[in-house]
């Protein structure tokens, strides 16, 4: 028993060690992982303390005002403090930025950067200088503010600035074709039916013409009242009333590859009508569905520097391999400038007894100066040498439904002029509304703000042909 007992105290002893040497292991483990964590505590902290630093005290809501000074062309922005410490950050910041640039100012300035960004607006400021336009009318700045952290929350959003603006432009444009589809089946079933007015005019401003169509048959309130159409001006539509004769399309151009002929005014007409040149391509089906058993490649020429006169811009095609019985040796292929130079009409000097010519002088009044030239001169054949003078139109006649005119012979040989021609006109148009009559022009009236107009009486019509009783040239400066 006695050797038993100590048995059990040796054991119980030996296990009472190792208990202690592990908790000593377990100390001591405890006490590295301590020392480890310590320093990665202490970054954590410091990274806390970096980011909080980093992070704006002075936060605030911006409010623009809605109405723009018209004198100053600046809009008023108030910031009001949304979140920061008030003895800090001020309650309120008031800053100005211009509105949207007027019309005919441009401010491209390339060299302009955004500004450095406002530690307590959060702002930063990007000033652009006048580059083109009247220092009158226009400013001579324009200032634009913006966030300072706009570029990276929209790199954090996916570009989402960017890509809402897309997302908004395909609504719009899936919106107007809904809208111009629903306005389509709407008037089918609404059996909207317009009757066709005349063609307008030639606006020598705009190089259109306009029409109106007038509803007669539908439901108004599903049908539109009126709808107007606009086309480009064709050869001879500045002179109203003209009619010409057509005379047969002459040979093809085998080198520009056009053909031409000749309009003349049909007898009695206006001595306004003039004779013309009608030019056009020609349509050389056959050479263009034989068979070529080569290729035809050209050499190309520079183009041309642009026609002042045909605002145009041509280059040459010449031959350099391919069979000459079936490729044109020679092409040449013309297009429009792209900077559009528009001329006003001087008018035609005397016919030059030698040269039989006659000259005008055309003044710049669109176009940039740098490619368009000032003025333009332009030589023609002078017409026959018989000059008239017109005479008054006379009443509408009831019988016939028409107004005359004589003109007499006041120069010209009269061997090959009339000495009297009388002239006729309907009083009223194609699709039965007033035509213009006018009587003679005056003489250009003083310079006034830079202008001077000359009119003529209207004898008939309605707006639009007062509009052609006045015409308005800039003055020539010295």
């Amino acid at each position: 028993m006695a050797t038993t007992n100590a048995n059990r105290r040796s054991h119980s002893g030996e296990m009472a060690g190792i208990s202690r040497s592990w908790l000593c292991v377990a100390l001591a483990l405890c006490c590295l992982a301590a020392l480890c964590l310590d320093p990665v505590e202490a970054g954590r902290k410091g990274k806390g303390r970096r980011r909080q630093s980093k992070d704006k005290p002075c936060k605030y809501r911006s409010r623009k005002s809605m109405e723009c000074d018209p004198v100053t062309n600046f809009r008023n922005y108030t910031l009001t403090l949304k979140k920061g410490d008030a003895s800090v950050c001020p309650s309120v910041h008031n800053l100005q930025a211009s509105c949207r640039a007027k019309t005919g100012c441009d401010y491209k300035d390339e060299t302009s950067t955004w500004g450095e960004c406002d530690t307590i607006t959060s702002r930063s400021m990007r000033v652009w200088k006048l580059q083109e336009g009247s220092a009158e009318d226009c400013p001579p700045t324009h200032v634009r503010i913006r966030r300072c952290n706009r570029r990276r929350k929209n790199s954090r959003a996916g570009r989402g600035g960017k890509n809402k603006r897309m997302k908004n432009k395909k609504k719009k444009r899936l919106r107007r074709k809904k809208q111009k589809k629903a306005r389509k089946s709407r008037d089918k079933k609404a059996n909207c039916k317009y009757e066709k007015q005349a063609w307008s005019s030639c606006d020598e401003d705009t190089m259109t013409r306009q029409r109106q169509m007038v509803l007669v048959e539908g439901d108004p309130t599903f049908c539109l009242p009126k709808k107007i159409f606009t086309k480009p001006c064709k050869e001879n539509d500045m002179v109203e009333g003209c009619q010409y004769n057509e005379g047969p399309w002459g040979v093809c151009d085998i080198l520009t590859q056009l053909k031409q002929r000749t309009l003349t005014p049909v007898d009695g007409s206006d001595p306004e009508c003039m004779e013309s040149v009608q030019t056009k391509s020609c349509s050389l089906k056959a050479e263009m569905t034989a068979p070529k058993p080569t290729k035809c490649r050209y050499d190309l020429s520079k183009w041309t520097p642009c026609d002042a006169r045909s605002n145009t811009m041509s280059r040459f095609m010449s031959l350099k391999s391919g069979d000459p019985n079936v490729c044109l040796r020679a092409k040449k292929m013309t297009k429009k400038c792209k900077i559009a130079c528009k001329f006003r009409h001087g008018t035609w000097s005397a016919c030059d007894p030698e040269t039989q010519m006659t000259t005008r002088k055309d003044m710049l009044v669109k176009g940039d100066p740098s490619q368009c030239d000032g003025s333009r001169q332009i030589t023609k054949k002078c017409r026959k040498a018989c000059k008239y003078t017109l005479g008054d139109w006379s009443e509408c006649d009831p019988v016939t439904n028409k107004r005359s005119r004589v003109k007499r012979l006041v120069g010209g040989d009269l061997t090959t002029c009339e000495q009297e021609m009388t002239i006729a006109r309907p009083c009223q148009d194609k699709n039965g509304a007033e035509r213009c009559f006018f009587g003679a022009w005056g003489e250009f009236g003083p310079c006034t703000n830079g202008v001077s107009t000359k009119q003529r009486p209207l004898l008939q019509g309605g707006l639009d042909c007062e509009r052609k009783a006045v015409v308005t040239r800039a003055c020539e400066t010295q």
